[in-house]
């Protein structure tokens, strides 16, 4: 694992790194606002490609990196690193967003 850390300005920071591991470092309540979107093939709820009658299918093969990813592992560190006031915003596939 390596982590590239690039400055924006003197107050925000973009990290490219194992997510979990880097949350994991982060204090607790320091988070106001989590926004993410995580892989829409989360392994046992894909549901195979996705078929349109008005456009192309959409590819809903499962990559090897997502075989092992569990929402459910970021839940309770979200949790902690969340401010008391903060808001969690995640995306969902296509299959749930109902």
């Amino acid at each position: 694992m390596y982590i590239y850390k690039m400055m924006i300005n003197n107050n925000y920071r973009i990290f490219n790194c194992d997510s979990l591991e880097f949350i994991k470092t982060m204090r607790t309540n320091s988070v106001d606002f989590i926004f993410t979107d995580p892989p829409y093939n989360l392994n046992k709820y894909s549901t195979g490609n996705i078929k349109f009658k008005y456009r192309s299918d959409i590819n809903n093969d499962i990559a090897d990196w997502d075989r092992n990813f569990d929402p459910k592992d970021y839940q309770k560190e979200f949790l902690r690193i969340l401010k008391p006031n903060g808001n969690i915003f995640v995306f969902t596939s296509p299959n749930t967003i109902g």
